[in-house]
Order: C-alpha cells, then structure tokens, then sequence
C-alpha cells in the first residue's frame, strides 16, 4: 500500500498536482465481528505518506455518500434524513403565504433531490432504514398539502415512494448501461446467454449475479422482471417513460 501511495504522489507531481497530505486518510473495512474478535478497532496500518502517517477515520464521505468503515448505511441515512428534516424545519415558516404549486417546487428542489441522491448505491437498504427515508417523503407531502400524509398521497402528488424511486433509478441505469456507447466499462452488466436459441433471445436477459447487493444483482433482478416489450427499449426516454408505469402499479398494488 504504501509503494501505491507512492506512485500515486508521483502520478501527481508528474501531472503537475499537489497531493495534500493533510486531506488523505485512510479507512479499514472490514465487520464488526471481526473487529471486535481481532481488536481491528484499535489497528491503525502503518501507511504514510510524505514522511507523514495517514490518520485513521472509522467514516468518510464520498460524492455525498457517508462510507462507514462497516459499510452499514445506518449513518448515511442518518445523516440524509436530518438533513432533510431540517430543510423542512426552515420551509414551514412560509408554508402558510406559499401557493401549493411553489411548495410542492421547493421540496423538490431542496428536498427530494437530497432523498434521491445516490439511492442507487446505498440499495437495498434495511426495512428499518427505508422506513426512514419514506418518513421525509411523507413530510414533505405533508407540508405541500398542509396535512398529515401517507404514500397514497405522495402517489397522488406524482411522486414514486422511495424504494419504487429507487429502483426505477436502478432500471434506468440499466438501460444505459445495455445501449449508452459512452457508459465506463468497468460498469458493464454481464447477459445472460441461453444454451440454445429461443424466440425471446432478441431480449436483453441479464445473468444473476452471486454477490447480493451489487450493480450486476441489483439491475439484473428489476431488469429481468420488466416485460420484453419495454426491456427491448434501446431508445432511453422512451424507456424511462414507459418502465416508470411499473414501479407505480407495484406501488398502488402494495399499498392496496
């Protein structure tokens, strides 16, 4: 690690940048089991960097998202929905002089746009954290209609609950990553190639991954529940549109 941190600090002096020492840090990953056996809480490596030993952080954030080094979503989600809440907090003052359209604009804005933010990393989420983050998704319904709300009225306000947000986030990163020429390449998802020729082999059928959680299992099990006629969708809008029917007929019938 430390021959990495090396040729990292030459990539950057060759590529005239300056590595700011004071801002790396370092987070060893592992579960709490295995910290609490081998005493891994209090096991710093000896990393350094410029002459200078890389302090240690049990959490960091990463392009919003708050990594633990349990890589749990407790303390992620914590601190979305405080966040959240807070916002709101601040928009009831002016909930009562705000016309309905204005409100339902700012929490959009300011407080969806929060919710939604990378939920497509941090799914599935525990029940007990979904709950949470569906919890200011009512709130904001609630300031919006001036009313104590459900999910069945943030349906009504043409807003997806946020698992059934989610995964048609999921599902449209999916689809770009099926026919987008300019997607990364690291992210490919793996097809699924039957043994012989079928009739639906012209549809995009993606492989299960093994490994629970991940980019390939995630898109692969929404993907692959969609029907053959929107699935096959190589143009993206009109995929979003059309698959945005499904996680609102789940939802409806969910909460039926």
């Amino acid at each position: 690690m430390n021959n990495i941190l090396q040729s990292i600090e030459s990539w950057a002096g060759d590529s005239n940048l300056l590595l700011n020492e004071t801002k790396t840090k370092q987070m060893l990953v592992t579960i709490r089991q295995m910290s609490r056996v081998h005493d891994l809480g209090d096991y710093t490596p000896p990393l350094s960097l410029k002459n200078k030993l890389v302090n240690s952080v049990d959490r960091f954030r990463l392009l919003g998202t708050l990594l633990s080094e349990d890589l749990k979503c407790t303390e992620h989600v914590n601190n979305v929905t405080s966040s959240c809440f807070g916002v709101l907090a601040v928009l009831r003052k002016i909930k009562n002089m705000t016309p309905q359209e204005t409100k339902k604009s700012l929490v959009q804005s300011l407080v969806l746009s929060k919710l939604n933010f990378n939920d497509t990393v941090t799914y599935p989420l525990p029940m007990f954290l979904q709950k949470r983050m569906q919890r200011v998704q009512n709130a904001a319904a609630g300031f919006v209609l001036n009313n104590y709300c459900s999910e069945e009225d943030v349906l009504q306000l043409g807003w997806l609950p946020t698992l059934e947000n989610t995964k048609l986030n999921i599902l449209k990163l999916g689809n770009r990553a099926l026919y987008n020429n300019n997607w990364p390449e690291h992210l490919t998802l793996s097809r699924h190639n039957p043994s012989r020729t079928l009739r639906s082999s012209s549809t995009p059928l993606l492989q299960i991954s093994l490994l629970k959680g991940t980019f390939q299992d995630s898109v692969a099990n929404l993907y692959n529940d969609l029907p053959a006629s929107i699935s096959s969708i190589t143009d993206y809008h009109r995929f979003v549109k059309e698959s945005a029917k499904i996680p609102k007929a789940k939802a409806i019938m969910r909460l039926a």
